[in-house]
């Protein structure tokens, strides 16, 4: 992102970098719309060899709440951070790897080797 950011100031028609939208078209400088950031991520994503719609946006934030969490983050954090007004949505975004947090979660009590 940090790379990003850095590339994205320099874009000869981004003069405004800091204020304008976070991803922009290559010609005009224009702010991406939905459909331009699905139509972008499945262009990178062939180009790395992966299927059409091996990634898409969303994916993004389930991953992100996920590490989020599986880091000790707090549950009330993620809300905050990620701009959800009730927690449907964190259910929504971490039950997808809520298995694999439970695990680690085991794994770090050292429950399992007490007995």
């Amino acid at each position: 992102m940090r790379r990003w950011l850095t590339a994205r100031a320099k874009h000869p028609q981004m003069p405004y970098a800091a204020r304008g939208p976070l991803w922009v078209t290559e010609r005009s400088g224009a702010a991406l719309t939905g459909n331009g950031i699905y139509q972008m991520l499945h262009r990178r994503t062939v180009q790395a060899g992966y299927p059409r719609d091996a990634v898409r946006p969303h994916l993004f934030r389930h991953t992100c709440a996920h590490e989020f969490l599986v880091a000790g983050g707090s549950e009330s954090d993620l809300l905050a951070l990620a701009g959800w007004k009730d927690r449907s949505m964190l259910q929504r975004y971490g039950a997808s790897m809520a298995e694999e947090r439970a695990l680690l979660a085991i794994q770090r009590s050292g429950f399992g080797d007490r007995y």
